[in-house]
């Protein structure tokens, strides 16, 4: 290394002396790391792990300032420290999720509030707690590898902010709190964190070998053990023993609590499809880490773990040989308590797609969870609207697209439309931001400028969105209409408009501007009025490709009884939204007086006139980049195909690239523990070109179905709407509003009208004169 280089480190070595000696300060028993990429202790540190090093010591390994790492060790010397170490990213985002679906969400924010750092790859959180262990392996990948383990009595760990040679694969970066805000915990709390991390193990689960087994079973039956394990249900072993199920992944598998806990997951069942209960700790009575079958849970639990005695209760509620096929079985539990219906119909956006770790994810659950009737398409919907809205101004990818969405969610009366823009409010209330989701109806354009000048990143949720657009066919143009349209693609730019006379305006006759404005929209509407309102010139004038397109299954969801303390949001929640919040501010922190002035008026400049703040670029990975690519070749030969057909949809295909990108890069930034991380993985991408094209996919669906396309039908349509308006109308009056259209096909549209029933010609008399009857077209075909 040379003098120059050797130079410029020299600020981050004293940066580690001085974090050594707060940590010895502290009562953390350091002993500095090797210098040779190892990860270990310097030197002999058997000493360290029973009594902490002085001051003395610190500085004979520090005073030189040439160190490059500090380290300590856990355990009792530390003051009972214990870590907890992520090996990998992937397993803090799952972790931080779980905790806010079992309710552990206050205590995990609370934890790392107090002390968390960034590892190269991974994560540390610290505690102190009266009671700890040695080193715990946690969860295992299925080839065998740490993901999360403890380091506890007699552990090491090296920590921020250690640089250089003592790691290879990057840095150690301080992340919330420090040594001396560590937050103490309670042995049941710590329970509960080793337990949610052990959720996360992913080695191949194997069935407990405990007691001995039943006996075999008759030439002509079988065991009253496997006749169970084939029938029973998990609700019907263990909820009658007063387990709750706390909530179930789109894969299938059950989390449970134990009872007498009112938070936190205890076990899982169903894991890979195994039908085993994987219990996490061995304070379910159940030895830890190990599955078991329905029948050995029901022995456990019901007959202390005694086999033959069980089997020959199940045999006696008619399980095993001796039942003849005709004879029922004798239920476990009482109706009552069996599971609710399947939450997932077979169709729709696939299960897969809402397993979103992060924000995004938290959000779409915690709507969901609290909706009166359970409606996981539109929370989804939601879920992408308000995060779109929260991140709007911090990030933009590589190309300078923003996370601004413009969505459709389309449901009957009576599904809970208007419970999903209720709970993202909630979330933005709680976070001290309700300015951002204020705008609840389309009135003009003016009203939507006005409050992206207080709000610049905003979300607007618009109800019965069909009607608008039913106003927009017909008049061609509408402001609202107008002002969204051009906001979409000026996320990254400059919007201007002058008002030359709206009285409402307090610049009239000048420019109004919004400097980078963020607009998303959550439009919802019955699918009858919004496909009435599906006409060509809206996906020709680019309206209805700005739109992801989402849609409730018809058949009307379940209803949730929701206790009001339930739908409190999650401190979690809270917490990440402020994160948020509070990345990069807006300009005016450290701006002068002349920079926060509007030049030509000398007015003070309202919000959504400055400059945001810190904007990230956010860059792809590798393979999300390819990705990228391949769906954009993707769009284009979709949409060559369909113009060579002159199918009109084509166009619905013109930003599907964009809305992946928007939408990954949405789904990225949710996953940040910390913003200035964001990195758009493949996985990101994945997602956001899965749900792009089902989105697009399902709008031309829909479009061709409802859709007049031609000329012609374009005809039928408004000879139709003319006849059902008027009620009834002569052949005069049909003549006039149609003429200028050919005398042929006139005719031949009042035929088809009748022919399919919606009109009757009736001959009426002719007001007393002798000449023929008068001819009219009486409308009976009914609303619509």
């Amino acid at each position: 290394m040379s003098a120059a280089e050797d130079r410029t480190l020299e600020p981050m070595r004293r940066e580690v002396t001085a974090a050594a000696r707060r940590f010895q300060a502290a009562g953390y028993s350091v002993v500095p790391p090797r210098e040779d990429g190892s990860k270990a202790p310097l030197g002999k540190w058997k000493t360290f792990q029973k009594r902490p090093a002085d001051a003395a010591q610190i500085e004979r390994w520090y005073g030189t300032g040439g160190r490059c790492g500090v380290g300590f060790v856990t355990g009792a010397a530390s003051g009972n420290l214990e870590a907890l170490d992520f090996d990998r990213r992937e397993e803090l985002d799952a972790f931080l999720a779980l905790a806010d679906e079992t309710g552990l969400g206050e205590l995990v924010r609370r934890v790392f509030a107090g002390y968390s750092e960034s590892t190269p790859r991974g994560f540390h959180a610290y505690w102190r707690c009266p009671v700890i262990e040695g080193n715990l392996k946690l969860a295992n990948g299925a080839n065998g590898s740490v993901l999360v383990e403890t380091r506890g009595e007699g552990g090491y760990v090296i920590a921020a902010p250690s640089f250089g040679p003592v790691n290879a694969a990057g840095d150690y970066v301080l992340r919330r709190g420090g040594p001396e805000s560590i937050v103490t915990i309670t042995p049941e709390e710590r329970d509960d964190l080793l337990a949610l991390a052990r959720s996360l193990d992913r080695s191949v689960r194997r069935e407990a070998n405990r007691g001995p087994r039943v006996a075999p079973p008759e030439a002509d039956g079988d065991r009253p053990g496997d006749a169970f394990n084939r029938e029973a249900s998990w609700s019907d072993v263990l909820a009658g023993a007063g387990w709750t199920p706390v909530f179930t992944t789109a894969a299938g598998v059950t989390h449970w609590r134990r009872p007498g806990k009112s938070r936190g997951t205890s076990a899982t069942t169903n894991y890979a499809g195994a039908d085993l209960f994987y219990p996490f700790t061995t304070s379910t009575g159940f030895e830890a880490e190990r599955g078991y079958s329905k029948f050995a849970v029901y022995a456990d639990l019901n007959h202390g773990g005694d086999y033959s005695a069980a089997a020959r209760d199940l045999r006696a509620k008619g399980y095993g040989s001796d039942r003849t096929a005709s004879e029922p079985r004798l239920r476990v539990v009482a109706e009552a308590d069996l599971p609710s219906p399947e939450e997932e119909d077979d169709e729709g956006i696939p299960a897969h797609l809402f397993e979103i770790p992060g924000y995004v994810g938290d959000l779409q659950r915690y709507i969901a969870r609290t909706a009166p009737r359970f409606q996981p398409e539109l929370a989804l919907a939601a879920a992408i609207v308000g995060t779109g809205t929260l991140v709007g101004r911090k990030v933009q990818t590589w190309t300078g697209l923003r996370t601004n969405q413009y969505v459709i969610g389309l449901a009957d009366t009576g599904a809970g439309k208007e419970h999903n823009r209720q709970a993202v409010r909630r979330v933005f209330e709680a976070a001290g931001a309700r300015a951002m989701t204020r705008v609840d109806k389309v009135t003009s354009d003016a009203a939507l400028i006005a409050q992206l000048e207080e709000s610049p990143s905003s979300a607007a949720f618009f109800d019965e969105f069909g009607l608008e657009l039913q106003q927009y066919n017909r008049h061609g143009s509408l402001g609202a209409v107008e002002a969204i349209l051009a906001l979409f693609g000026v996320a990254g730019g400059t919007f201007a408009k002058t008002y030359a006379s709206d009285r409402k305006s307090k610049r009239r006759g000048t420019d109004t501007f919004i400097v980078e404005p963020c607009l998303s929209i959550f439009a919802t509407s019955t699918p009858q009025t919004f496909y009435a309102a599906l006409e060509s010139n809206a996906m020709s004038s680019g309206f209805l490709n700005r739109f992801l397109h989402f849609e409730a299954p018809r058949e009307l969801p379940r209803r949730q009884e929701v206790h009001v303390r339930d739908r409190e949001v999650p401190l979690g929640l809270v917490e990440q939204t402020k994160v948020w919040l509070s990345f990069g501010q807006d300009s005016s922190e450290g701006a002068t007086i002349a920079d926060l002035m509007d030049p030509t008026t000398g007015e003070p400049l309202l919000p959504g006139q400055r400059k945001p703040g810190r904007v990230l670029t956010v860059e792809p990975s590798d393979e999300a980049l390819r990705l990228y690519h391949e769906v954009g070749d993707w769009q284009d030969a979709r949409m060559n195909e369909l113009r060579r057909s002159d199918d009109p949809t084509a166009d619905l295909y013109a930003r599907l690239q964009a809305h992946a990108a928007k939408l990954a890069l949405t789904r990225a930034a949710g996953r940040a523990l910390f913003p200035e991380e964001t990195v758009i993985e493949a996985a990101d991408m994945k997602w956001g070109v899965e749900l792009a094209t089902y989105c697009c996919d399902l709008m031309r669906e829909r479009a061709r179905a409802h859709i007049a396309d031609s000329a012609y039908h374009q005809v039928v349509k408004k000879a139709a709407e003319f006849i059902r308006t008027k009620g009834k109308v002569t052949r005069s009056a049909y003549t006039t509003k149609l003429t200028h259209i050919d005398r042929r096909i006139r005719e031949d549209v009042l035929q088809t009208l009748i022919e399919s029933g919606q009109v009757e010609e009736v001959k009426v008399d002719n007001g007393g004169s002798r000449g023929p009857k008068a001819t009219v077209f009486v409308w009976i075909g009914g609303a619509s």
